[in-house]
């Protein structure tokens, strides 16, 4: 659980020499979906289906690697399009490690 949890920050962190720029937040008529990409390299989060850990894995226009934003700023979710809920976490303010959000209309 640590390792996933330390995948996720990892993913989702800010660069200290960037601005942090929020998603659009999604709802139930509005689903607005993203790959959460590594900064570097070109891997996305997926969702590897259930009973299995996240992973990264090569970028590709699948439901496995497409995620919401379900809730706030200050309390979401991270939503796979299949379906499976990444664990709760809280967006660093600051830290070496970052990753980009692409918008997938």
């Amino acid at each position: 659980m640590r390792k996933l949890l330390l995948l996720l920050l990892v993913l989702l962190g800010v660069s200290s020499l960037q601005a942090q720029v929020l998603p659009s937040f999604s709802t139930a008529d509005n689903p607005v979906w993203y790959h959460v990409q590594f900064k570097t390299g070109s891997n996305c989060l997926a969702d590897q289906g259930r009973g299995n850990a996240l992973k990264t894995a090569t970028k590709a226009n699948v439901d496995a690697q497409k995620w919401a934003f379900i809730g706030t700023k200050d309390n979401f979710v991270l939503l796979s399009k299949k379906g499976k809920r990444a664990p709760t976490l809280r967006l660093p303010t600051a830290g070496r490690y970052s990753a980009k959000l692409r918008h997938k209309a």
